[in-house]
């Protein structure tokens, strides 16, 4: 057994005395017994309890807590209308609110697709997408398709270079959650510039 263990062990083993040390003492106290062996056993309860208070206080000194999620890796949530709705971090999945956002230093401006490509045919079908395996696959293909067809009708310029980076960011949030043994065989899209 470790030392953490140990300690867990005596901290249990003592709050077990309290526990029959307090019985007794109120059993004592129901039944009106003398009050010199009332007192001498009410002063082995106290001695008792600041031994477990102590044991409880090393115990947690010496059990290491985790630490709080920073939520570094939290996405933004979004409506239908472009509006941020919250934030949610995949690491602890907890849904922060909208006015929580990452310090500054650590915020990665990322593009976002606009709104109006989720109403798109291509967009509701990446949306329809559930988060299994077959389903991330699948939408990492649609979004590929939207950026081949982008790519064959538009010229280059400003506007197309922030929907293919949008586009990438959004395969590459995909391919994140693929398991480790497929993003093997999938080409990850250039980082953002």
């Amino acid at each position: 057994m470790d030392e953490l263990g140990t300690l867990r062990a005596r901290r249990d083993k003592q709050a077990r005395a309290v526990a029959r040390l307090e019985r007794e003492v109120t059993a004592l106290r129901d039944r009106g017994k003398a009050r010199p062996s009332l007192e001498a056993l009410e002063g082995v309860l106290s001695r008792h309890r600041e031994t477990l208070r102590r044991l409880s206080a090393e115990l947690d000194a010496a059990d290491p807590k985790p630490l709080p999620c920073p939520h570094t890796t939290a996405v933004r949530v979004e409506l239908s209308t472009g509006e941020l709705a919250a934030w949610l971090c995949p690491d602890c999945d907890q849904q922060l609110p909208p006015e929580w956002s990452l310090p500054r230093e650590e915020r990665e401006e990322e593009p976002q697709l606009p709104a109006d490509f989720w109403e798109t045919l291509a967009g509701q079908q990446i949306r329809n997408q559930d988060r299994s395996r077959r389903g991330l696959l699948a939408a990492i293909a649609l979004l590929n398709q939207r950026k081949a067809e982008i790519l064959m009708r538009y010229d280059h310029g400003p506007g197309l270079h922030r929907q293919i980076r949008a586009i990438d960011a959004e395969i590459a949030r995909r391919v994140a959650q693929l398991p480790e043994a497929d993003r093997g065989y999938l080409r990850a899209p250039p980082e953002p510039q």
